[in-house]
């Protein structure tokens, strides 16, 4: 592979087919240790839907980390408001990080937390979420290293 400048934008209309095809890459690398991400028919439909919608929204983002014209990387995110009934702050969700293998190892995964982070920072966030598949190691490892804490555990148990 030859050394390529990467860049760091927010998404634009043009950019959700590239998207759709990551998004779609990163939940099958993620039914590989939970089986509940296996896609259905129809999946890359819905959301590519979901990617232009987000664009339009003020309470999302999505920023892609590119090679040329290609996108080699992805994060997207938005707000979560507490309910009216406690005092906490808004939370702001990275939900989802992709970068393709060639790719990996050379920090476009922290430049596009990083980016996220100071978007939900500037717009609001108090603190930052992110939702870990606890068999994926190396995720885990990922955010521990840019410092998240496991802050609750969700248990599971089939009927």
């Amino acid at each position: 592979m030859t050394k390529k400048k990467v860049t760091i934008r927010l998404a634009e209309r043009a950019d959700v087919d590239q998207l759709v095809q990551m998004w779609v890459d990163l939940m099958n690398l993620t039914a590989e240790v939970n089986l509940h991400y296996r896609l259905r028919p129809g999946a890359d439909e819905l959301q590519h839907a979901m990617f232009v919608e987000l664009l339009k929204r003020s309470d999302s983002f999505v920023i892609v980390a590119c090679a040329g014209p290609n996108l080699i990387g992805f994060a997207n995110g938005y707000f979560a408001y507490p309910s009216k009934v406690f005092a906490q702050s808004t939370i702001g969700v990275i939900e989802n990080l992709f970068v393709v293998e060639p790719w990996r190892r050379r920090g476009i995964g922290k430049e596009l937390v990083d980016r996220a982070m100071a978007w939900l920072k500037h717009f609001g966030a108090m603190e930052l979420h992110v939702n870990v598949v606890p068999k994926n190691v190396a995720s885990l490892k990922f955010w521990r290293a840019m410092e998240f804490q496991v802050h609750r555990v969700a248990m599971v148990k089939e009927p």
